[in-house]
């Protein structure tokens, strides 16, 4: 079925439901960021978060874009909002080379360490 024939008969393409549209922002994001079309790639993300505003892989996607733009401040913001959204992987932040511009901030090193705190202490109260 086109677009037209949706039209004409009063259905929405599947493509409105807002999960989908979410999940295509995210994707375009991604292929954004791999050709450094940085830009484009914010744009895309915060799409994603305007639908999902605690997609905590949107803000950690937006983090990787804004770093590699060399936009610290705002990539530490993302970054942030990322952990405080549910992004809990410290070794994944600390080797993922779109965020090794960051590595050298006192503020990406408080975050990773409180991640790994925090699997320390959840890992200790475990039977």
């Amino acid at each position: 079925m086109g677009l037209a024939y949706l039209a004409r008969t009063g259905e929405k393409p599947l493509f409105e439901s807002p999960e989908v549209a979410a999940a295509i922002a995210m994707d375009q994001g991604i292929r954004y960021l791999q050709i450094h079309r940085f830009d484009k790639a914010i744009g895309e993300f915060e799409k994603v978060l305007k639908i999902q505003p605690q997609n905590e892989i949107a803000y950690y996607n937006l983090a990787c874009a804004y770093a590699l733009k060399g936009d610290k401040e705002r990539a530490l913001e993302a970054l942030e909002r990322s952990v405080e959204s549910g992004f809990e992987d410290p070794e994944h932040i600390e080797k993922d080379d779109d965020l090794a511009s960051l590595r050298g901030e006192p503020r990406f090193q408080a975050l990773v360490q409180k991640l790994k705190l925090k699997r320390a202490t959840e890992d200790s109260e475990k039977p």
